[in-house]
C-alpha cells in the first residue's frame, strides 16, 4: 500500500514538472510556439549618425564649440604622484584631459601610459606641493607660454568642463593679466587649488621668470600651494579675478553632492570663513556655465564625463545665443608678435557690449558701440536710397490712379 502512494506521487511530480516545464517553454516562446504564425521580430534601427549630426563634432559637443577650440587655445597641466598614476590620473585621461588643446601630467616620477613628466622631486608630499607646482609652473611656462591663450591647472581629483574655461577666456583678451578660480579670502586672496585655477598668457609670462627658483618669488610664509602661487601673482601685479556669472561661482572645490545638497557642508566649516563670495546650496549652487568640481573618485570622473557629454535629453538644446557672444577669439585676431588684436566685425562685438554681463572687460564694452553705430552710418545711406527708388516708382502709378479717380466723378 505504501509502495504504491510512493509511486503515485512520484509520477503526480513528474508530470507536474513536465506541465510547468511546457507553460514556462510556452510563456517563453510566445504564441509561435504552438501555431503557424511567426512571433515578430523587433526592427533595431542605428541612429548614432543622426545623433552625431544632430549635437555635432564630438570633441566639442557643438559647432561653436569646436571653434572655441581652435581659437581660445587650453593647456591643462594635472598635479599627481605615482600612486595615482594607474586609478585617479589615468580616469582623467581618459575622460576630460583630451578635450584640452594639450594636457601635461606633472608627476616625480615618469609614466608612458599617462607621459607624465618627471619634475625631479627629492620627496613628493603634502609638504612639498609648493616646490612641485612651482616646478610644474616654471616647465609651463619655459616650453609653452608662446603657443596657448589659457592655462588650467588642475588635481587629478577634480572634474573639468573644459568648454566653459574657454568660453570664459574669450570674454577676456589673453595677453591680459587674469587669474580665474574660486576665491578664498585668507593670506591676501587667492583661488582654491582643488578646483583648479586658469591664469593668462600675460599673466604667465609676468610670473614665469619667478618660479625658475623658490628665492626669486618671496614668499616666506608656510602657504600650501595655491596660496602661494597667489602671492607670487600679487608680486608681479596679478591679483585674482571675479569669474562669477549671474552671482554664481563656477569653479567648486567639493564634489557636487556636497554643493547641491543642503546641510551637508556643516554651519561650522572652515569653507564658509574662506570663501570671498556668499554662496548657497541647492540646485541655484552653481552657475551654469560651471567649470570644475574637486574630490572626484575615478569611477565618479567616469559618471561626470557621461552625464555632461553623453547624456542628452530628447528636444533639448541650451540656448548659448543668449550669452554674450565670445570676443577675443583666433580666427577674428591677427597676430602682433604674441599679442592678438582684434579685427573682428563690429556686428560681432555689439551684441556682447549690449548685454552688460560683468564678464566683458570694460574697454571692449566700450569700444563695441562705437564700432557698431560706424557701422550703422555707413549703411544708412544704402537703405535710404534703396527707399527713395521705391517711392519714386510708386508715384508714377498713383498719377493714374489719381486721373482715372477724377474721370469716373
Amino acid at each position: 500500500m505504501a509502495m504504491t502512494q510512493s509511486s503515485s506521487v512520484r509520477g503526480l511530480v513528474v508530470l507536474c514538472t513536465f506541465g510547468l516545464g511546457f507553460f514556462a517553454c510556452y510563456i517563453y516562446l510566445g504564441p509561435g510556439f504552438s501555431s503557424a504564425t511567426p512571433a515578430p521580430v523587433l526592427r533595431t534601427v542605428d541612429l548614432s549618425a543622426q545623433i552625431k549630426a544632430a549635437i555635432g563634432p564630438t570633441r566639442g559637443g557643438s559647432a561653436q564649440d569646436t571653434s572655441l577650440y581652435n581659437d581660445v587655445r587650453l593647456l591643462c597641466w594635472i598635479l599627481t604622484h605615482p600612486g595615482n598614476h594607474a586609478t585617479k590620473a589615468r580616469a582623467v585621461k581618459e575622460t576630460w584631459a583630451p578635450r584640452c588643446n594639450k594636457a601635461v601630467f606633472m608627476s616625480s616620477k615618469g609614466d608612458p601610459i599617462i607621459k607624465s613628466i618627471d619634475l625631479k622631486m627629492s620627496a613628493d608630499s603634502r609638504d612639498t606641493l609648493w616646490e612641485k607646482s612651482r616646478k610644474a609652473w616654471y616647465y609651463v611656462y619655459k616650453n609653452f607660454a608662446e603657443d596657448y591663450d589659457w592655462f588650467m591647472k588642475a588635481d587629478d581629483d577634480t572634474f573639468v568642463i573644459t568648454e566653459n574655461v574657454r568660453y570664459l577666456g574669450s570674454l577676456h583678451d589673453p595677453d591680459g593679466s587674469y587669474f580665474f578660480g574660486r576665491v578664498f579670502k585668507p593670506f591676501g586672496e587667492y583661488q582654491s587649488g582643488g578646483a583648479g585655477y586658469v591664469v593668462s598668457r600675460g599673466a604667465l609670462k609676468k610670473v614665469g621668470p619667478k618660479l625658475e627658483k623658490d628665492e626669486l618669488c618671496a614668499v616666506r610664509t608656510p602657504m600650501v600651494e595655491d596660496a602661494k602661487f597667489g602671492a607670487c601673482l600679487r608680486e608681479v601685479g596679478v591679483g585674482v579675478g571675479n569669474s562669477l556669472e549671474s552671482g554664481k561661482d563656477r569653479f567648486h572645490p567639493f564634489v557636487p553632492e556636497q554643493h547641491l545638497i543642503p546641510g551637508i557642508i556643516p554651519a561650522k566649516f572652515w569653507y564658509r570663513d574662506y570663501v570671498k563670495y556668499p554662496t548657497t546650496e541647492g540646485m541655484d549652487c552653481c552657475s551654469d556655465l560651471s567649470i570644475s568640481f574637486h574630490y572626484i573618485t575615478p569611477n565618479l570622473m567616469r559618471e561626470l564625463y557621461f552625464y555632461v557629454y553623453k547624456l542628452h535629453p530628447y528636444g533639448s538644446r541650451k540656448a548659448d545665443d543668449l550669452l554674450p557672444a565670445p570676443i577675443f577669439l583666433r580666427s577674428k585676431s591677427r597676430s602682433v608678435g604674441s599679442k592678438l588684436t582684434l579685427t573682428g566685425s563690429p556686428n560681432d562685438a555689439a551684441p556682447a557690449a549690449k548685454s552688460a554681463s560683468k564678464d566683458i572687460p570694460k574697454e571692449v564694452a566700450k569700444e563695441a558701440p562705437k564700432q557698431a553705430s560706424k557701422e550703422g552710418a555707413k549703411e544708412a545711406p544704402k537703405v535710404a536710397s534703396k527707399a527713395d527708388a521705391k517711392q519714386e516708382a510708386v508715384k508714377p502709378a498713383q498719377a493714374v490712379n489719381n486721373k482715372t479717380a477724377a474721370a469716373k466723378l
